[in-house]
This record gives structure tokens, sequence and C-alpha cells, in this order.
């Protein structure tokens, strides 16, 4: 792509992303988003049909930036899914750290959008991209039976920590991504004991 492309769009998201820390989608309009980013309507209009597709494509960007960094790290560790469930807490700890890190790299954009309404829709969907991920890499390996127990783990184990994720951005994730791996995996396996230290 022309790096002239890649600069605009990256003026405008940055611009977008500046407005919806103060109003939802509904109330941006063409005209903030050019002044913003310095560019006029009719460049606008070459990337863009309005700022809901814009949205749509942004939020399409970070959905597949979540998928690649999932990717890379099932290619980088080929027997993650046997540590996962032998319950080596090093293999979890690894994954939840390169994602917690992909977010806080792209804190500003997660700030802005997970707090808004359309914060919802974007966790499902980087839920569906991890859940997507999970069972197209382990069908071979386990059972029906397995399948279907799996499926509830992964249930829990992701809607804990999309959760968790969520409480993360709001209070300006001031923990590093280290320590909020440490803390999904000991809720996970401690529970409430975890409360007490």
């Amino acid at each position: 792509m022309d790096l002239r492309v890649i600069k605009t769009r990256d003026s405008l998201n940055k611009a977008l992303v500046e407005l919806l820390r103060d109003k939802p989608l509904t109330k941006i309009t063409v005209t903030e988003l050019c002044r913003m980013a310095q560019i006029n309507r009719s460049t606008y209009y070459l990337h863009y049909r309005d700022p809901y597709d814009q949205y749509d494509k942004l939020e399409q960007t970070l959905y597949q930036e979540f998928a690649d960094t999932i990717d890379g790290f099932i290619e980088a560790h080929s027997h993650w899914f046997t540590d996962l469930i032998s319950a080596s807490r090093d293999a979890q700890t690894r994954l939840l750290e390169e994602l917690f890190s992909y977010i806080k790299k792209n804190a500003l954009i997660y700030g802005s959008i997970l707090p808004m309404h359309q914060g919802n829709e974007l966790l499902d969907k980087l839920y569906k991209a991890g859940h997507d991920r999970f069972f197209q890499t382990i069908i071979p390996e386990v059972s029906p039976e397995e399948i279907e127990r799996l499926e509830y783990f992964f249930a829990f184990v992701a809607s804990g920590s999309m959760g968790v994720l969520r409480q993360w951005v709001e209070r300006g994730m001031v923990e590093s991504p280290k320590e909020m791996s440490h803390m999904v995996i000991r809720l996970v396996h401690d529970g409430p004991r975890f409360i007490g230290g």
C-alpha cells in the first residue's frame, strides 16, 4: 500500500479515535474528521463513505491484528495446546501476555472504543477470533466429547478474560501486560483464593 495512503488513513483514524473519546459515533461528522486530520473532504471520500464506514474498517483492522497475534503465537509455540491441557501456566501466561501487550500497544484506540456501546461488538469479534483459531488448531487432536468440554472451557476463560480486559482498559491500563496475564491465570486456577493474595 502507498505510504501516503497509510499516513492519510492513520491520521483519519487518530482523529476518529480522539473524537470517540468525547462523543458517540452518531455525532461525528466528516467535516470534524477532516479538520482534525488536516485533509480535505475529497481526500476523505477516496478512503471512506462516511464515519460509519471508517469505523467498520478500523474495527476490521483491529480484528485482523488480534487474530494475527494469536496466529503468531500458535506458529511460534508448536506444543501450546499440549501445554495448555496439561495445565502448564507458562503456556497460558505467554499467550495472555502477548494479547495484553497487543492491547496496550493500541491503548489509545482500545481506550476509546471499549467504553462505548460499540465496544461490546468489538469484544464479540475478538472473542470469535480467539475461538476460531483455538478450535481450528485443536480439532484434529481431540475427540468429539473433549470438544464439547473445551467449548465450555473456552467460554469460561475467554469471557472472564474479556471482562478483565475491559476493566483494565477502563482503569487506564495501570498494570503491565505481564501482571495482567498472571492475574487472569491466578483467577482461572485459584478462583476465590486469588482475592486473599
